[in-house]
């Protein structure tokens, strides 16, 4: 009799095969920014799917033999590894396995990972889907390997992915207070971006005043802002016809604009800061677009960046 079988090593070959397709047509079609971000979803669905090879592989059709299905609803069992040390070392390898998968969803781009709500119901999700496709497995007779299906599988799978979210978020608070520390206390309030530049990775934003504030005396003084390592793909500006939530306006339109097409589309533009805000890779800058003096256009401004921020003065 004929068998199909597909194992781990084969499963993860197609997968990597088909990864380095993508990035190779990333990388012709959108430059080396959008490459860089087509290796962090990679390395997020790498991983994913060494989880189901570790999980869901090798399979067989036919099998040759039939696999007993157990499952266990029984999460007293947890309280075991208090006692036993296997209990606790197989509930340790079940949470690790799920820490990096969290790491890498929150860095992988994706916009909804990078609530820890999100991340805490993905790697519930993955873990749920996964007992229950080894439960059709065993009921089908596919699956070479006894397995059983276990709650106390899906509780600790989660714990890693929660845990990995605490490491993740630890870690940008660290960079957020180093963005925010610095020798001197500037503000951009009231200043203006009046030209924009792109090196590379490199965005240069250089600005009518920065403000600075030394012993309560205020002093400004023109100057640049300079991010490195920045991902213009996830980069935007969105340009609104009217101010949302000013003055009673409660219905709005406008526009999502790279950096680049901002440039285009508004060349002589400057763009005033009303309001600064720094949360990890993330600087958000809301304000007013101004073309000449009147009808300013409100809009947001995000960066997003892996590197510095640094202030140069005039």
């Amino acid at each position: 009799m004929k068998q199909l079988i597909i194992t781990p090593g084969l499963f993860l070959l197609l997968v990597i095969a088909v990864i380095v397709i993508v990035n190779i047509h990333a990388r012709r079609a959108k430059g080396e920014n959008g490459f860089k971000q087509t290796i962090r979803k990679s390395l997020f669905w790498l991983y994913l799917c060494v989880i189901l090879s570790f999980t869901l592989f090798p399979i067989c059709i036919p099998q040759d033999y039939p696999v007993d299905f157990e499952y266990n609803l029984n999460v007293l069992e947890l309280l075991e590894g208090l006692f036993y040390r296997s209990t606790l070392i197989l509930n340790a390898e079940n949470a690790l396995l799920f820490v990096p998968l969290t790491a890498l969803a929150y860095n992988s781009g994706y916009t909804a990972f990078k609530k820890m709500k999100n991340s805490v119901l993905l790697a519930f999700g993955l873990s749920l889907g996964i007992e229950l496709l080894q439960a059709v497995g065993m009921l089908t007779n596919v699956m070479t390997d006894a397995c059983a299906c276990d709650i106390n599988d899906v509780i600790t799978n989660t714990i890693g992915g929660l845990i990995g979210c605490i490491l993740v978020n630890t870690y940008i608070k660290k960079i957020e207070a180093a963005k925010n520390s610095c020798s001197k206390p500037y503000s951009l309030h009231d200043s203006r971006i009046i030209e924009i530049r792109i090196d590379n990775n490199t965005l240069v934003l250089k600005m009518d005043r920065i403000f600075e504030y030394v012993d309560d005396e205020e002093k400004s003084y023109p100057g640049e802002i300079i991010f490195t390592k920045v991902d213009f793909d996830e980069c935007a500006i969105k340009v609104f016809n009217s101010p949302y939530g000013n003055e009673g306006v409660k219905e709005f339109s406008g526009k999502t604009l790279s950096i680049q097409e901002f440039k285009d589309d508004y060349p002589n533009a400057e763009f005033e800061i009303v309001t600064e805000t720094y949360h990890g890779y993330d600087t958000v800058y809301q304000g007013w677009v101004w073309r000449g003096e009147d009808d300013p256009q409100f809009a947001i401004m995000s960066i997003w960046n892996m590197g510095d921020m640094n202030y140069k003065l005039h």
